[in-house]
């Protein structure tokens, strides 16, 4: 189980990851309508993610150099040590470029480059999309099943997917302070989950405003 948590004051970085189709997207779009700056070129909607992905292309570009270089992909552990790839200085140009006293960086597959962000990131906080596992795996079929060959489209795969990823986030969320959001609960009472995390960051906004950005007709299937 991951632990909750609570930030301390003068907060600087919020890490927003899950498993692929967790509702991590949607929690990015609440953070991001929060006026928390996210990036300048954040990545463009597609038909499985209608709402956007709220990804800064940059950054994403990063993720992609450090997986290839250490032989991973996006669902692929890397191979290698993702902390020897030769992308620091790149990396902390990107972190002073954007760095505020207030952002956050969303990407799934944190779950696997973040030992090589870790070094260079100030006050680190985890935001930690949940879902339930077999309805991550319903949806990974419905929205991913071209990207697999036949033998990997399996329920056993996807899980052994969804289990990795949280044992990586529980293990690097650890040491830090970090909120749980439950993609389920997110539903049921957006009121209610959308100020937790407004209280998580430290910030005060419109819950009017940001239950706006919990649409249901775009319910991940």
């Amino acid at each position: 189980m991951l632990k909750n948590g609570k930030c301390k004051e003068n907060t600087n970085i919020f890490l927003i990851a899950g498993c692929h189709r967790s509702g991590s997207s949607l929690i990015a779009n609440i953070v991001n309508h929060c006026g928390i700056y996210m990036g300048d070129d954040l990545m463009e909607p597609d038909n499985a993610n209608p709402d956007g992905f709220y990804e800064d292309w940059d950054f994403v570009k990063l993720n992609n150099k450090l997986l290839s270089a250490s032989e991973g992909s996006w669902n692929i552990k890397p191979k290698l040590d993702i902390t020897k790839t030769i992308f620091d200085s790149e990396m902390i140009e990107y972190i002073k470029e954007n760095k505020k006293d207030i952002w956050a960086l969303k990407d799934n597959r944190l779950a696997y480059t973040f030992p090589a962000w870790e070094p260079y990131l100030e006050n680190i906080h985890w935001i930690v999309a949940q879902r339930h596992k077999q309805a991550i795996v319903n949806s990974l079929f419905n929205t991913h099943s071209g990207l697999f060959s036949e033998e990997l489209r399996t329920d056993e795969y996807f899980k052994q997917l969804y289990n990795e990823h949280y044992d990586n986030l529980k293990k690097f969320s650890n040491k830090y302070p970090t909120l749980i959001i439950s993609y389920e609960r997110l539903f049921k009472n957006p009121k209610k989950e959308i100020k937790r995390i407004l209280e998580f960051i430290g910030i005060k906004r419109s819950l009017k405003d940001l239950i706006n950005c919990v649409n249901k007709e775009s319910k991940h299937f």
